[in-house]
């Protein structure tokens, strides 16, 4: 697990900025409606509504709320390394950004809305259609824009942790409506100023549904199966890939190890040693390579990468599994 530097993000400093935006900045609505597009400029289309009222109040608070989960206490980790709990909180740096391309598209078009983004003049089941997030921007002159998103849940029940908003004259202004329904939840923060820019992510799931990670995860595993194939150190099931790529939780584990180069010095020997050590593992060690048939050899080969095989301190023939304490 990678920290990031303390040196590269100060807390409380980005607490407390991001907290004068919202207590203090102008506020704007954008709907986020999923296309069919294969484009990542044209995968969304963006929407805005201006706020006022009570509902500018509403937005104010829940961001404000999730903001102050981050205290000098918070434990800061990079994104693309793998969330151990939910007390410790995600972060894309300025590198990792523009490797996201629908990210790196809404973004664009929230701050250029006037050229980027269209507005209500109705809203009703048909603008519902599609719609698959939202976000809300906060905006000052001296302190930048901050950016919330949220994974929009057509299957919210009305509850007092969910407000529902009145649209009027082209606007959001009240709160128990019958239209479009927001709860407390944030998925992830966007602040940028003049000098850097920052990426919060409390959801993982939810902001990787948002931006469609899926695709970046795919990509990145055909990449990384390909280098292994080539490299001869691997032996892979030809067919192995078409059995996974509708498997998230695969992808996304070959993905980061790929985005940390670790597949281009696998060392056959340290596997080797672990296969013998624990008999349970599906995976096969030859002389001079790793030979995976199946998606349980996979899952224990990529394990293995995560060094999530751990010996018992008490008891050197018995091994388990990091992520869920089950013994193999």
């Amino acid at each position: 697990m990678n920290e990031v530097d303390e040196n590269t993000i100060d807390v409380l400093n980005l607490r407390s900025i991001i907290l004068d935006v919202a207590r203090h900045g102008y506020a704007e609505l954008f709907i986020l409606k999923k296309t069919y597009s294969k484009f990542a400029e044209k995968s969304r289309e963006v929407f805005f509504a201006n706020l006022d009222g009570e509902v500018v109040d509403l937005y104010r608070d829940i961001l404000i709320q999730s903001v102050e989960k981050l205290t000098e206490d918070s434990i800061i980790i990079d994104f693309f390394d793998e969330k151990p709990c939910e007390e410790y909180i995600s972060v894309i740096n300025q590198d990792d950004h523009g490797s996201i391309p629908i990210l790196v598209s809404v973004i664009d078009k929230i701050l250029g809305r006037e050229q980027n983004c269209n507005s209500f003049t109705v809203f009703n089941d048909k603008t519902l259609n599609q719609l698959h997030s939202y976000a809300v921007k906060f905006n000052t002159a001296s302190n930048g824009e901050v950016i919330y998103f949220r994974k929009y849940g057509s299957g919210y029940k009305i509850d007092k942790t969910i407000a529902t908003l009145v649209f009027n004259n082209g606007k959001f202004d009240k709160v128990k409506g019958d239209v479009f329904k927001c709860d407390r939840g944030v998925d992830g923060i966007f602040y940028q100023n003049s000098e850097k820019l920052w990426m919060i992510v409390f959801n993982d799931l939810n902001f990787e549904d948002i931006f469609s990670f899926y695709e970046i995860y795919l990509e990145q595993s055909r990449i990384a199966f390909d280098t292994l194939s080539e490299s001869g150190v691997v032996q892979i099931e030809p067919n192995l890939f078409n059995e996974i790529q509708d498997k998230n939780r695969y992808l996304k584990k070959i993905a980061l190890l790929n985005k940390k180069n670790f597949f281009n010095s696998l060392d056959i020997q340290s596997f080797k040693t672990t296969r013998d050590k624990v008999k349970s593992l599906n995976f096969d060690v030859s002389e001079d390579s790793i030979i995976i048939t199946s998606k349980e050899a996979l899952k224990d080969f990529l394990d293995v990468c995560e060094n999530k095989i751990l010996q018992d301190l008490n008891d050197d023939q018995r091994h388990y599994r990091v992520s869920k304490k089950e013994q193999v």
